[in-house]
């Protein structure tokens, strides 16, 4: 939720004080509800996800880098293996795109993708997805900040 708090907290402070209005049958009760609601689930969500966002999974997860290799670019993500959506990490490195699903999951799934085995990555229509654009398949990962990855991935086959 980088950069999204102002939108969030606007967002929960405008709705939780409209029903507060509505419940309370006054605007001002309505007000003040809403905006200890807001500061409330803010501090909730903003602290689910600072923890959620643990460093020491990603290191414990992050695949062998070869000599001259250089982690560009790490993040949570899903990765479409038809037809579920696994979750897991996705890591860039100048020479490859590497995804390893949860640890959870029955059977652990990796993906690696070299950088020149990848003919183009766009975004799509739908919110937060990438396709990477191989010569016979396009393998669909949803990450945070997409537009960033698709840069970066682009940077590296360029």
């Amino acid at each position: 939720m980088k950069g999204k708090w102002p939108k969030a907290f606007i967002f929960l402070f405008l709705i939780s004080a409209t029903l507060g209005s509505i419940v309370f049958m006054s605007p001002w009760k309505g007000i003040l509800y809403g905006l200890i609601f807001s500061v409330l689930f803010i501090i909730v969500l903003f602290l689910f996800d600072y923890f959620s966002y643990n460093k020491k999974k990603f290191q414990e997860k992050l695949p062998r880098l070869e000599e001259g290799e250089i982690l560009l670019e790490q993040a949570s993500a899903n990765c479409w293996v038809s037809p579920i959506m696994l979750g897991g990490y996705l890591f860039l490195t100048n020479r490859r795109l590497y995804f390893t699903a949860h640890h959870f999951f029955q059977s652990p799934m990796e993906k690696e993708i070299f950088v020149d085995q990848i003919n183009d990555v766009r975004t799509n229509g739908k919110i937060n997805q990438i396709e990477v654009c191989l010569s016979n398949d396009t393998i669909i990962f949803v990450v945070d900040e997409k537009e960033k990855w698709v840069r970066c991935i682009k940077n590296c086959i360029h």
